[in-house]
């Protein structure tokens, strides 16, 4: 048994297997299947995607073209 008690404000903080989920990315065929990739990990609260340059609209298929950018937390 196990009781712990703790008073003060708390933060949980997930870590992200970046590489995985380039990898998915990678293997889609579409950018419209980024929400069902994104939604398989609990850790991600919200995502966006972007294009650089803005005019390429092709996923690479080579997962280390794939950047993945994780912000730091907010109030």
């Amino acid at each position: 048994t196990l009781i712990l008690q703790s008073k003060g404000a708390g933060v949980f903080v997930w870590k992200l297997d970046a590489e995985k989920i380039a990898s998915e990315i990678a293997q889609s065929d579409s950018p419209d299947a980024f929400p069902a990739i994104f939604q398989q990990y609990p850790a991600i609260d919200r995502a966006e995607v972007r294009f650089i340059p803005s005019w390429v609209r092709s996923i690479p298929h080579n997962p280390s073209r794939i950047h993945i950018q994780t912000g730091g937390l907010t109030s």
